[in-house]
């Protein structure tokens, strides 16, 4: 066990940490849970429109941007995503939301459902790899 030890020892030195904090932000990774609040976000018909993501539940590593509704990873890799977007009152009978995740700028993954004109929520998940 003692070479375990002093492996980890040896490792979390290189790497520059001074504080245990540190070494658990890396080992645990990113994790953060945003959400809108307030007032509900028009989208129109037709077009790509952000959603303005304004609040945060928990942000492990301080990366998300809530002024411009963006998580911007502090290194490279890859990540797990889940998310949802709902809809109300619904979208009327025989019309379908299609809803992405975007990495710099470009779609990346999307969900999309035909509704029945009654409120609506589209969940998803990904794995994100971020260069």
């Amino acid at each position: 066990m003692q070479w375990l030890i002093k492996i980890i020892k040896e490792w979390v030195i290189a790497q520059g940490y001074t504080t245990l904090a540190e070494v658990l932000a890396t080992i645990q990774g990113t994790r953060f849970s945003i959400y809108r609040a307030g007032e509900t976000q028009t989208v129109p018909s037709g077009v790509w429109t952000k959603v303005l993501l304004n609040s945060t539940h928990f942000d492990t590593k301080d990366e998300w941007d809530a002024a411009n509704s963006r998580w911007i990873a502090s290194e490279a890799g890859y990540y797990q995503a889940n998310w949802g977007a709902g809809f109300r009152p619904g979208i009327p009978d025989g019309f379908f939301m299609l809803a992405s995740i975007r990495i710099n700028g470009s779609r990346h993954t999307n969900t999309q459902s035909h509704s029945s004109g009654h409120n609506y929520l589209a969940a998803h998940a990904a794995t994100l790899h971020l260069l």
